[in-house]
């Protein structure tokens, strides 16, 4: 498995992505005691990687989290993520539809 262990950081987001190698087909992923969504991570046993999605992680506390990638019977990887930093404020922009230098009711 390399690498061992990786940093996610909310305010630079980006897919954190393993590669590893198994002899069975993936079962699930866990993060600690909790079953990932199949639509968080993307398994690619011909390449052997394991893409763990950015929109998900985002989503994760900040520290150390350990994810199990389960194949068959009792075989698992185990790499720890540790999440950090901020999430970025949106900036809200001007409504292009109005000019604050403009009074609508004098004409």
């Amino acid at each position: 498995m390399s690498p061992e262990t990786a940093t996610f950081d909310k305010a630079a987001v980006a897919d954190v992505v393993f590669t590893l190698e198994a002899d069975s087909p993936l079962v699930k992923v866990m993060n600690g005691s909790s079953k990932v969504n199949a639509d968080n991570y993307t398994y690619d046993a011909a390449n052997e990687t394991m893409t763990l999605k950015k929109e998900y992680l985002a989503t994760l506390t900040n520290g150390d989290k350990t994810f199990k990638f389960c194949f068959g019977d009792d075989e698992y990887l185990s790499v720890t993520v540790t999440v950090t930093g901020e999430t970025p404020a949106e900036d809200p922009g001007e409504d292009p539809g109005e000019d604050p230098g403009e009074d609508p009711g004098e004409g």
